[in-house]
């Protein structure tokens, strides 16, 4: 089976991922609203597009294309700078960062030693920590107060290390919010999948949580 889990930003504009495979189903929650769709590869016809549900659990069909998700064959050479034919992002975001140091253990807390880039550095960023160059224990940040370089502004699921207050750790890469970012001229957008504009999920600015993948049918 192969799946993948990444978080998205909404644009209400038509949003194609391309993930590298086409997916069996695709399961998107609005972390901002809590509504959710829900797709399936060879659904009946009515739910060909996915069905969605409200906060309060109420479900319904997506009525076409544009209000749920399709497949998406990919495409390129684009021609031009995109915003929502969107390729996967792993380029390290830390710039002159090297270092985080562990403020309040309790809470997780701690900063960096230097600001993050707070257009691409925030809740869902993963922090990978290294040690004599080999890459180690990765966090998730779950909060940030201002860019982070100042006593507790940082917030981690799990810390690295020994927990100790002032203990330093050797930051190796930090990555983006947003797993799938636009693609710029002259790339090329492998398969995936595609969500309408006016899907309920896909509100401009919204976070959203996306699994997708593929069976096993063996």
């Amino acid at each position: 089976m192969i799946a993948r889990k990444f978080i998205a930003k909404g644009t209400a504009a038509s949003l194609s991922f391309g993930l590298g495979f086409k997916p069996d189903y695709v399961k998107i929650l609005n972390g901002d609203t809590r509504t959710e769709l829900v797709w399936n590869r060879g659904s009946v016809s009515q739910q060909r597009f996915g069905q969605t549900a409200d906060v309060d659990g109420t479900k319904a069909d997506a009525a076409s294309a544009a209000a749920g998700i399709v497949l998406y064959d990919g495409e390129g050479p684009l021609t031009a700078d995109s915003t929502t034919k969107l390729k996967n992002d792993r380029t390290d975001k830390k710039g002159d960062i090297t270092n985080f140091t562990i403020d309040t253990p309790a809470n997780k807390t701690g900063h960096f030693n230097a600001g993050v880039d707070t257009d691409v550095v925030g809740v869902g960023s993963k922090v990978v920590f290294s040690h004599d160059g080999q890459e180690g224990l990765t966090a998730v940040i779950v909060a940030l107060t201002n860019d982070g370089d100042a006593a507790d502004e940082v917030t981690l699921d799990v810390l690295p290390k020994a927990h100790l207050s002032g203990m330093a750790s050797e930051v190796g890469k930090i990555y983006g919010m947003f797993d799938f970012v636009g693609a710029s001229l002259g790339e090329a957008i492998p398969p995936g999948f595609t969500l309408g504009a006016s899907a309920t999920v896909n509100q401009d600015g919204d976070y959203l949580e996306i699994e997708a993948g593929c069976y096993d049918y063996e």
